[in-house]
Formats: C-alpha cells, structure tokens, sequence
C-alpha cells in the first residue's frame, strides 16, 4: 500500500510539472463578486465598480460577449460588452445625496478574461461611474447597490472622502480584497455581503473620518491551500481537449487520491454522519455504506451540474447552490429529528432485566411470586421454583425512567 501512494505521489508532482499555469476562482468557479470604491468629491460623486466572474459564469455569459458566434473575443466585443453592462450598472445603482438619488453616467468601461482551470476563463468587468452632487454642505449620503446579486459571491463597499468629512462610516476606508484581486479567505465560508449603508458627510479634511474597521477574515491552513493548488493543476491538466489513454488513466487514480485528500477537509457532513452511526450504534458495514452513498450521491450531483451547465446557457448554477444548501439544511434537520425520536423511544421501551441470585441458604417454596420493578410496577405472577443447587432466577422489569435495583416481593398465590 506504501508503494501505491508513493507511486501516485511521484505521478502527481509530474502532473503538476506537465499542467500548464491556471488557477481556479479562490471563492468558487460559480461565483459573482462585486466591489463598489466611492470618491466623495465637494461637487461629486465617482464610482470604481468592478465584477470579478468565476469560470461557469463567465462561460455562460461567452454567447453574450461573442456576438459573431466565431468563439474568439474581439476587442470590439469585449468593448461593446463592458459599455452595456456598465450601462446597466449605473442604472440600477441607488446613491443619495440629503434623500436625492444621483444620476450616474459611465465614464470609461473594460472588460478581461484570464486563464481559469480546465481551459475555462476568469471575467473582470470594471467601470467608471460619476454624477454631480452637493456635498459641500453636511448632509446624508446613502449607498444602495443590488445590481447583478442574485448570486453566491463577495459584496464589498468602501468611500474616501476627497475635501469632504465622513461620520461614522459603516464601510471601511480600504479594500480588504484589494478590488477583487486578492482575496483574504480562498474559501467561500464567510464572504463580505454588504449591499447597502448610509453615513454622515460634511466638508472638511478627509483625514478625520471614521470608519468601521475592516473585518479581519480566516486564511485557510496550509495543508487546505495545497491541496486546493494541487487540484488545481491537476484540472488543468486533465481539462485539456486532447488526452492519450494513459493520461486518462492516470487521471483516474490521480482524481481518487485528491478526493480522499479533499473529503478529509473541513465540512463534507461528517459530524452528521458521524452522529448518524453513534446514534444507530452502527457497525462497520454501517460505516462503509454511509460512506459509499456519500460518495456516490456527491460525485452524481457534479455530473449532473456539470451537464446542465453543458447544455444550457440558462441553468444558474448560483442559484442550484442556493436551493441544494435548503435541501440539505432540511435533511439534516430531518436526521436530527429522526435520531432525537429513536432515542426517546428507547428510554421509553420496557427493559426486561434478568437477574442470577445464588441463595444457598433459602428456597423459594411459594408457587407464585409478585414481582415489583424498580418503579413500581407489579408484574404478572410467575412461578418460581428451587433448583438442585438452589439458585433462584429473578426476573424485574424496569421502566425506562425508573431507577435504582429490581426488588422481589413473594406473595401466597
């Protein structure tokens, strides 16, 4: 067995040589983020909006951008695709100045793919907004962005004061993403989501703002983020258009080793699993069959997402994420309520308790005998009598809330 991992470990550090340099989208490849960076200006208003598109969005948007259909993105096309959505964003954007909502115009608009995994790309949308506002008097200004949230992603706002005063910011001063281009946590556990706020402006230095301060996220360990690298070239390679049939089996034995590496990772229901046979006081066979439907149902659920996506440009796989984190929610509630009722019912059932009693002094000469349980409970009559050895079996039926030993009362029948 020591031999086997060696080998796929030597296969996997050539893998790794062999792929070519991509990396996947750090919060997910079904992921849409966004950032807002105001300048607040005397005499107005600039936005710095930028949307950073994981690889399944961006693939779905390509009929969108490719209006000729040849699969190649002109710079015309990207242009034409950057002014229309930007187009779209200073439209359903809600700045208010003192209750008045500001006119945003696009000012300049651009549009990017980089490498993803799997040959797939990355999008980043930017756009330059601007509109004329009155802020060199004190008043409240009031940020509102739901543009294009209908998705899983990060939701960052940040305002900087340029010749105008800012009181009790709820934003911090700085991106703590660095305008998408840097994420703090490369897990999609605990990502910025703020949409909306209002603050206190007047003029005055900037330097003497207040703002909230900058939330302070988890990096993941290491042994998380390597192992997320390693699948990470190891997509690139096998995503490749082109494989030979040792290529393919090797990527087979590859994918195995990196899903039991990534199932022993945070999350995966494991405590529930776990709860699961601790509360069936399940054997091994139990464990094995838990562990394969998981396996089994995990790895169908990515294919048929996989194919869906495939088929149709319409599919929201955002929104899939969505309603299968209901679904599962509901399914653990509903575990948990199964294994809260089989414990209940077993403290409720009767248990039948024998008890050997070695009496070499006295025999049981009543033909009947009354037995009382611990609670109090009075049994049917039974009939006892003195072996050659003159050991008496005792029988006391306990309840399941009763306490304490079994006594034994004998009684004339």
């Amino acid at each position: 067995m020591a031999g086997v991992l060696a080998a796929l470990g030597v296969l996997l550090a050539i893998s790794v040589v062999l792929a070519p340099a991509a990396g996947a989208h750090p919060l997910g490849n079904a992921t849409v983020n966004h950032y807002d960076g105001l300048g607040l200006f005397p005499d107005r208003v600039s936005v710095r909006a930028v949307e950073d598109i994981a690889e399944l969005p961006t693939l779905q948007r390509a009929p969108e951008i490719d209006s000729n259909g040849d699969g190649a993105l002109s710079g015309a096309e990207r242009a034409g695709y950057a002014a229309a959505q930007c187009r779209a964003h200073a439209a359903s954007a809600r700045i208010l100045v003192a209750g008045q909502r500001l006119a945003l115009t696009v000012a300049g608009s651009d549009y990017t793919e980089r490498p993803g995994v799997i040959g797939l790309k990355v999008g980043r949308l930017v756009c330059q907004l601007g509109a004329p506002a009155e802020l060199s008097r004190a008043g409240t200004l009031s940020v509102d962005d739901q543009w294009d949230s209908g998705g899983i992603g990060w939701h960052e706002i940040t305002p900087v004061g340029h010749g105008v005063l800012l009181q009790n910011s709820p934003f911090p001063a700085a991106s703590v993403s660095d305008e998408l281009l840097r994420y703090p946590n490369n897990l999609l556990s605990s990502p910025l989501d703020v949409h909306s706020g209002s603050m206190q402006v007047r003029p005055g230095d900037a330097a003497g703002s207040t703002y909230r301060k900058a939330r302070t996220l988890s990096r993941a360990t290491l042994p998380v983020r390597a192992l997320n690298d390693l699948a990470n070239q190891f997509n690139a390679l096998v995503g490749r258009k082109h494989l030979t049939v040792g290529v393919g089996l090797l990527a087979v034995l590859l994918s195995m080793l990196l899903g039991a590496g990534h199932a022993f990772l945070p999350g995966h229901g494991k405590t529930i699993m776990a709860a699961y046979l601790v509360g069936r006081r399940g054997r091994r066979r139990d464990v094995v069959t838990v562990g394969a439907t998981v396996t089994l149902t995990h790895t169908a659920g990515v294919l048929i997402l996989g194919a869906l996506i495939s088929v149709t440009a319409a599919f929201a796989p955002a929104a899939a994420e969505q309603d299968l984190a209901i679904v599962s929610g509901l399914l653990v509630a509903a575990v948990g309520a199964g294994l809260l009722i089989s414990a209940l019912r077993r403290r409720r059932r009767p248990i039948v308790l024998v008890e050997e009693v070695q009496n070499s002094a006295v025999a049981l000469d009543a033909p009947d005998h009354l037995l009382v349980g611990a609670a109090g409970t009075i049994a049917e009559p039974v009939a006892a009598t003195a072996t050659s050895t003159n050991t008496a079996i005792r029988m006391a039926i306990r309840t399941g809330t009763g306490t304490g030993s079994p006594n034994a009362s004998g009684a004339a029948g």
